[in-house]
């Protein structure tokens, strides 16, 4: 039984609350999503800093942006 009454508090209170009070700037990203996304909330192009073996290439990071 706590479990099930924390995750409701944590799951359905705090985290929508949390969210849409923008708590740490929440409303910049989606709740729920599968891509990476960049600080200001635009999808991250994770193309721009691998090289052609998939590698991470730090000059382009460093270029593109964390």
């Amino acid at each position: 039984m706590n479990i099930f009454i924390g995750f409701i508090v944590v799951v359905w209170i705090l985290t929508p609350a949390g969210y849409y009070s923008n708590l740490w700037d929440a409303e910049t990203y989606p709740i729920a999503s599968y891509q990476i996304f960049s600080v200001d909330g635009y999808i991250y192009n994770v193309t721009n800093v691998l090289d052609s073996h998939s590698h991470l290439n730090v000059t382009a990071y460093s270029i593109y942006g964390e």
